[in-house]
């Protein structure tokens, strides 16, 4: 089974996007082509082989073809089904070549907000956030308002509309236009939806910290100090006794037993009321 869209390349080097089930789901609207004259020749213009276009045909017809068609009645059933809106085609012009070209330009709306001027038809072969696409078709009161909030200068003006899509008929001498005429022409190119805008949230990851990022305050050396010493402050004096005791305090019945111990090994008299 194909997928529901296919994307070819006619032989002048234009790119289209083949809807094989009805059109494409787009949050801004984009029309298609029409067929109504001229299918035939599409047909024969685009490259690809007898096998894609059976394949196509089969995989749309109602009724696909149970025996080998030539090439020229496949193209003619294919040509039919373009008359029909049965195969939905839309042309890709921001495509060159097979690549995709970055001509967007970026203008920060805010630090965390940037804008993205893309030609609308990205929205058919990049996936956006509906909420994120900003499109001002056939409404140029919000298109004339949206290019006054961003307060763009001069360069910014003249940028964007030199690197507007080549299909667009942009002035080639910007200079000879003033800004009012440069706005107009940007709002133009809104309100016929040739471009959209696009808001991307910017993720700053934090720089990692580095010499640049010690404090800058010069590192003062503070005296020494001796304590209680330097302050006045008598020292105790630590008993050798008491320490070899665990420190506990001496009272007078402990004095007087060690005097009568003493006593008695001189062989002395002690006298405990004395």
């Amino acid at each position: 089974m194909l997928s529901q869209n296919l994307m070819v390349q006619n032989i002048y080097g234009k790119h289209y996007l083949l809807y094989l089930r009805g059109r494409a789901s787009l949050h801004v609207p984009i029309e298609p082509e029409d067929f109504w004259s001229g299918a035939e020749h599409f047909v024969s213009s685009i490259r690809m082989d007898h096998d894609g276009w059976l394949r196509i045909l089969r995989e749309v017809s109602e009724s696909p073809p149970r025996y080998h068609l030539s090439p020229y009645d496949c193209k003619q059933a294919i040509a039919a089904l373009l008359k029909q809106r049965r195969i939905t085609v839309y042309r890709l012009p921001h495509l060159k070549r097979g690549q995709q070209q970055n001509n967007d330009l970026v203008i920060e709306a805010t630090r965390d907000v940037h804008y993205h001027i893309v030609p609308t038809s990205l929205l058919l072969t990049t996936q956006y956030e509906p909420d994120a696409i900003k499109c001002f078709r056939d409404d140029p009161e919000q298109a004339h308002q949206f290019i006054e909030t961003l307060a763009l200068t001069d360069k910014q003006l003249q940028t964007i509309i030199s690197t507007l899509p080549p299909w667009f008929p942009a002035p080639t001498n910007l200079t000879t236009l003033s800004r009012a005429e440069q706005i107009a022409t940007l709002e133009q190119a809104l309100v016929t939806a040739d471009i959209v805008v696009i808001a991307k949230q910017v993720h700053r990851v934090p720089s990692k910290r580095g010499p640049e990022d010690l404090p800058t305050e010069p590192y003062v050396r503070r005296p020494m100090t001796l304590g209680p010493h330097e302050e006045g402050m008598p020292t105790p004096r630590t008993n050798r006794k008491n320490a070899q005791s665990g420190n506990k305090t001496q009272t007078p019945i402990d004095d007087q037993a060690i005097a009568l111990n003493n006593a008695q090994r001189r062989g002395k008299d002690f006298c405990e009321i004395c």
